[in-house]
């Protein structure tokens, strides 16, 4: 699909494949779902057929997997830089002058 990860075409998804995508990781029912979010079945069914049409997967499972996994990665890219930030952060802290020592020279 066009080189996209995964993760990349789970971003793509419309709010609403989000939601019930993401309810079925946890685990709900197509029932249980179409309860929490108002919507029939029927509704659920056509939003989850349409999730797994668009991430490129037969099996909701092997996605879900897979999507976490691509998660999992993001978010420890994401600590990655906060880590260098905070760091760098702390080297431009250490190399200002304390207020008083500078109101005593």
């Amino acid at each position: 699909m066009n080189g996209q990860t995964l993760l990349d075409r789970y971003d793509e998804l419309t709010p609403q494949q989000r939601a019930v995508f993401d309810l079925m990781m946890e685990g709900l029912t197509s029932g249980e779902i179409a309860s929490r979010m108002g919507l029939s079945s029927r509704t659920i069914e056509h939003h989850r057929w349409q999730a797994l049409k668009r991430l490129g997967v037969t099996r909701s499972l092997g996605a879900a997997t897979l999507i976490l996994q691509a998660k999992v990665q993001r978010l420890e890219r994401e600590n990655a830089v906060l880590r260098q930030l905070l760091h760098d952060l702390e080297l431009e802290v250490a190399n200002i002058p304390m207020a008083r020592e500078s109101h005593q020279s």
